[in-house]
């Protein structure tokens, strides 16, 4: 068995995990409201069983005498009863109890049930002054063959529904590997990308350097290349721990003032990232604009938004940040998403596959992240022209 496990997939081993965590629950949910619909029947039977009986001894309690007594043990005995005297003296059995359980009275006295002839009869007892202990036998056998009946059908719905289980649980698991994996190839990609423009710069710098024909440029070069993937690594980086941070719950912002125009053209020239395509900015960002922000959080939500807008956008084109007082939005010139995507976009794992490397957990990140600092993101789109996402901060 425990070679079995170990030659499982690990999507599979979720699979039979989730399988057979439900079915233990199922099986303890249905033993558990057996038990406890048993003991709301035994009850009401029991009282059912001696309400005639505490009836007729309320009569004899309020008329105490020997005549008294004998017929109100008279009419216990007319029951299937059994009587154990106050003194210990000999069993007193009714007429049906002598009949049918003579020779098992003494061994059946301390039981809760009895079986006998096919049927199975609880034993219900009460006690009674000047009596003692009375036995009263109760057949069961419809109860509990109605009871089994139904606990095989529960069975067999359980089995139906541990079977639809199993599959649900296979199709989410493959899906769910399925889109880790993709998850890991778009992060390795992502990696890849700046670590190999660093590696080439290095080389072609080396190639420079053994022929002794390096200048001030080339330098310069390597050392703003250097320079502009490094901080893609360490943005890549800072947004797997942001989002591992708030899968976790982990996440809390302190918050400083700022100005938003000064903040955003500082944010803008310092990450590099307009440098590739030889973008232009067009900014119209309202002067007074004040908002609360946390650094970190708010570089991650912004540069995530910048990059895919200048990923997608043409050489030589312009992308605009707009704000007013209780918005900004920044808008691209080329990239667009069809507008049954558009609701996708925020999925962790989405992909759009008209735009094979659009690395869409950074959208995922933004969404979460305006949702921590309570604003409203939207995104509209024109096929063919632009595609804007606008960030209501009031």
């Amino acid at each position: 068995m425990k070679k079995f496990c170990l030659n499982l997939k690990s999507s599979d081993k979720i699979t039979f995990f989730f399988t057979g965590f439900n079915f233990i629950s199922l099986v303890i949910l249905l033993i558990w409201v057996n038990i406890i619909y048993f003991f709301a029947w035994y009850s009401d039977q029991k009282a059912e069983s001696m309400y005639d009986m505490d009836i007729n001894y309320d009569m004899y309690n309020s008329q105490k005498s020997d005549n008294n007594l004998e017929a109100f043990k008279e009419y216990i005995l007319k029951k299937d009863t059994l009587i154990i005297p106050i003194d210990g003296g000999e069993l007193i059995c009714s007429n049906w109890v002598e009949t049918r359980i003579h020779s098992d009275v003494e061994k059946i006295k301390d039981k809760l049930f009895y079986n006998s002839w096919e049927k199975i009869f609880f034993i219900f007892t009460q006690y009674y002054d000047d009596i003692w202990e009375v036995k009263v036998f109760f057949d069961t056998t419809p109860y509990v063959k109605s009871q089994l009946l139904i606990i095989k059908i529960s069975i067999i719905i359980i089995l139906f529904l541990i079977i639809i289980y199993y599959f649900i649980a296979r199709i989410m698991t493959k899906k769910a590997f399925k889109n880790m994996r993709q998850f890991t190839t778009d992060v390795s990609h992502e990696f890849k990308t700046p670590l190999m423009v660093i590696d080439s710069q290095i080389d072609l710098y080396n190639k420079k350097l053994e022929k002794k024909k390096i200048s001030w440029n080339d330098t310069n070069l390597l050392l703003t290349k250097v320079k502009e993937n490094t901080y893609k690594l360490n943005n890549l980086l800072e947004t797997f721990l942001l989002l591992s941070r708030l899968e976790n719950s982990l996440q809390c912002l302190n918050t400083q003032e700022i100005d938003f125009e000064e903040y955003i053209k500082k944010l803008v020239s310092n990450s590099g990232l307009l440098n590739e395509k030889k973008l232009k900015i067009d900014y119209n960002i309202f002067k007074k604009t004040k908002l609360k922000i946390e650094n970190n959080t708010f570089n991650i939500l912004f540069e995530n938004i910048l990059s895919n807008a200048i990923k997608f956008s043409k050489l030589w084109w312009k992308i605009e940040i707009w704000s007013n007082k209780t918005s900004f939005w920044i808008k691209d010139n080329w990239a667009w998403i069809e507008k049954a995507k558009l609701k996708k976009i925020w999925k962790k794992f989405y992909k759009n596959d008209t735009n094979k490397e659009w690395f869409w957990v950074g959208l995922f990140i933004v969404k979460r992240l305006c949702e921590l600092y309570n604003w409203k993101i939207e995104v509209k789109s024109e096929p063919w022209r632009w595609t804007v996402f606008i960030i209501k901060f009031k």
